[in-house]
């Protein structure tokens, strides 16, 4: 299993058929005035490649938000997901891609901030937002 992308986003919707409609995607760095900022929804697309023998099982995917000193933030999402068998073809890999809202996410100060993905217990990969002060705010 590994992961192929996670994209942040102001918006996203994924269908049925893992189609995504991503609405201002692909930033990496937000800016605040002042701290603790609360972003109000933190939207992250994760498309998720499983080899065939992991599909057809439940796994639990689970974000986690690091801060800069390596704390685990509260904002935690746990989701169960299954990938399906690849159409006509059980013996290739199959995607499954996953919308994901981190909600009232507060960032104490301004730095480097990790979202970490765990499925069934093992780290699949990560996505770095730098989150910035506002320059000439002291």
């Amino acid at each position: 299993m590994q992961l192929e992308f996670a994209i942040m986003c102001d918006a996203a919707e994924v269908n049925s058929s893992g189609l995504i409609y991503i609405l201002k995607g692909g930033y990496d760095i937000t800016v605040a005035s002042e701290f603790p900022v609360i972003i109000h929804q933190v939207i992250l697309v994760v498309r998720i490649l499983c080899n065939p023998e992991e599909v057809n099982h439940q796994h639990i995917l689970i974000s986690q938000i690091i801060d800069p000193h390596g704390r685990i933030l509260p904002s935690k999402i746990t989701v169960p997901f299954t990938t399906p068998v690849y159409p006509g073809h059980p013996d290739r890999p199959n995607k499954y891609t996953l919308k994901l809202e981190h909600r009232s996410v507060s960032f104490d100060e301004p730095g480097d901030y990790t979202f970490r993905f765990l499925v069934d217990g093992l780290q699949l990969g990560q996505a770095g937002l730098e989150v910035k002060r506002k320059e000439g705010k002291e």
